[in-house]
């Protein structure tokens, strides 16, 4: 493309040489004989004569080189100007401000610009949440997880109130080492707190004394229909599975006075006639007097009796055993050795310190549970460590209040894969609240569809990405997430223009040997020019299907005004942010 100044170039230089050459001819007009003598009787006809010498040729010059330039540019006789090209600005990121930076940005419609700049999603923007999409090879961990993650981990690091803590699920076993890595360059080893088989901690991921057994079962019962999927139409499994660990989670607590494990769940649920004998046990220690017991232990006997007599006890034990079998088919899973050592401990084995006490440190917590080694463990650990952080996240809004202090430290969570452990409505009204209690939560996904089919309900999806502010699309495989994005963008209003010809005549002749018009009179011939808007989409389906490596649409919301989506070029983090995205290539 010629650049547009090589035009004016062109009709100065004309403009110069015909008025070089207008003032040569002035020069001999003025040296010929008579010329005085004409400027004296007729000065008007000397100055028309003046007028016609000087004028026409400079014109007429700069028009022809114009013309001649455009000639030679479009029939490729002339070697045109190369683009000017812009450097982009140094990659603004700071570690003294809480911000978070996206990619660089050119024009809206992906054409590289002469004044390029960065989007960059500031503090009150980060808490609304951001969803990242792209299908497999689309740049999805490299190109956004993984440059995001390393922005979080190295903001504020020598500033124990401002450092960032926060969550990381390594569904896939690599994650957790790049963020001990990160954490490393950043200087915050000792933060880095990694949750594994390898690790040395040891974690129950049921042991929630905040909690009430009828709460605490609510989140069993989400995990139950994450891993195991959930009826819509029949509710009765899921509530009857969530009813049978409400009640198995109270006998422990009351007859041990501990926290029970997904181990004591599944020996609890598993046998009807052992959870009976503990009931009946429990009730002769404290009504004989053996066993200390408070008021609220003795109601709490009375309601576990109730619920044994008047309900488990009437059913039939082959709907009892398929009532056990949708609590057992998780629970059954910690009660293997390796997997119970770590995530069962024993009373005065757990070491784990609590999402309470690593978030007041600004801790980093790793869970790395790859789903090749663990297959539904991973699921199960992911969901419950998950809604662990959350409750634990949302729990300082409480504090805040009754102190009327702030909050604390700002957190993030970062989840890749998202779809393995995606609860609803509960991760939905998370994010909801997370804005109030500083936690900015990056997930990533391959498309809206897997969300989709994981949750079995469009709906709910819907509620739970309507939560999710800022929205990265990375290259969509699949025509659902295409379309839904393209609506979400938007509609333009845009000019069509419509051209018609027609031609038409009175009489005519017509060969039927050679199907050729013999003779016509005279016709005419019309031609029309209509403009009209029409409303379209501002990034039809196909652009999204069409990205490039590394190539985003985003829609951002910076904690005030939602931005027009526009194409977003990100940084991989192998690669030098300061190169432009059009220079890599």
């Amino acid at each position: 493309m010629a650049h547009p100044r090589s035009g004016a170039v062109a009709l100065a230089l004309g403009v110069a040489l015909g008025s070089w050459m207008s003032a040569l001819q002035l020069r001999a007009l003025r040296e010929r004989p008579g010329w005085a003598e004409l400027q004296r009787r007729e000065p008007r006809t000397a100055s028309f004569v003046r007028s016609a010498v000087v004028l026409p040729l400079p014109a007429a010059l700069g028009a022809v080189a114009v013309g001649v330039l455009t000639f030679g540019q479009v029939h490729g006789l002339l070697r045109t100007q190369p683009r000017r090209v812009v450097p982009l600005p140094p990659f603004p990121f700071d570690v003294s401000k809480t911000q978070l930076v996206i990619g660089e940005v050119h024009n809206q419609d992906g054409t590289r610009s002469d004044e390029p700049s960065w989007m960059v999603l500031p503090l009150r923007g980060m808490s609304t949440g951001i969803l990242v999409t792209g299908a497999p090879g689309s740049a999805k961990t490299s190109g956004a997880q993984y440059p995001f993650t390393a922005q979080l981990l190295r903001l504020h690091p020598d500033d124990a109130g401002s450092k960032l803590g926060g969550l990381v699920i390594d569904g896939k076993g690599n994650y957790s080492e790049f963020v001990r890595e990160q954490c490393k360059a950043a200087g915050r080893d000792r933060d880095y707190y990694e949750v594994s088989l390898e690790s040395g901690v040891r974690y129950n991921i049921i042991g929630r004394p905040d909690l009430s057994a009828p709460a605490l079962g609510g989140h069993i019962a989400d995990m139950i229909a994450n891993v195991q999927g959930e009826s819509y139409s029949d509710p009765f499994w899921r509530q009857e599975a969530k009813d049978l660990a409400t009640q198995c989670i109270r006998i422990v607590r009351l007859q041990d006075r501990r926290e029970p494990t997904m181990a004591d769940l599944y020996r609890l649920a598993t046998s009807f006639d052992a959870f009976k004998a503990r009931v009946q046990e429990l009730a002769k220690e404290i009504t004989s007097g053996a066993r200390a017991a408070s008021e609220t232990e003795r109601a709490e006997l009375e309601s576990l009796r109730f619920w044994l007599m008047s309900k488990a006890a009437v059913l039939d034990p082959k709907l009892r055993s398929s009532i056990a079998a949708g609590l057992n088919g998780v629970c059954s899973l910690f009660d293997s050795p390796k997997i119970k050592a770590i995530f069962c401990p024993r009373p005065g084995e757990e070491n784990f310190l609590g999402f309470d006490e690593l978030i007041a440190r600004g801790q980093i917590v790793a869970l790395r549970v790859p789903y090749s080694e663990l297959k539904t463990v991973s699921q199960v650990v992911g969901t419950m460590t998950k809604l662990n952080f959350f409750d634990a996240v949302l729990n300082r809004l409480s504090r805040a209040e009754a102190s009327r202090g702030d909050v604390g430290r700002m957190l993030f969570f970062v989840a890749d894969e998202y779809d393995g452990i995606v609860t609803q409505p509960g991760d939905g009204n998370f994010l909801a609240k997370c804005r109030e209690a500083k936690c900015a939560s990056i997930i990533a996904t391959q498309s809206y569809e897997s969300l989709v089919a994981k949750l079995r309900n469009e709906h709910l999806a819907a509620q739970l990405l309507a939560n999710l502010r800022t929205k990265i699309f990375l290259c969509a495989e699949d025509n659902y997430t295409a379309h839904q994005a393209a609506q979400l963008c938007g509609e333009v209003e845009r000019m069509k223009v419509t051209r018609g010809r027609n031609e038409s005549v009175r009489t005519s002749a017509f060969s039927f040997l050679d199907g050729k018009i013999l003779s016509a009179d005279a016709g005419s011939v019309g031609e029309s020019t209509s403009h009209s808007f029409h409303r379209e989409y501002l990034f039809p389906p196909r652009c999204f299907t069409t990205l490039r490596l590394n190539q985003a649409i985003v829609k951002l919301f910076d904690g005030e005004r939602v931005l027009d989506p526009t194409y977003t070029y990100l940084k991989p983090i192998y690669a030098n942010p300061n190169t432009s995205w059009f220079d890599s290539f």
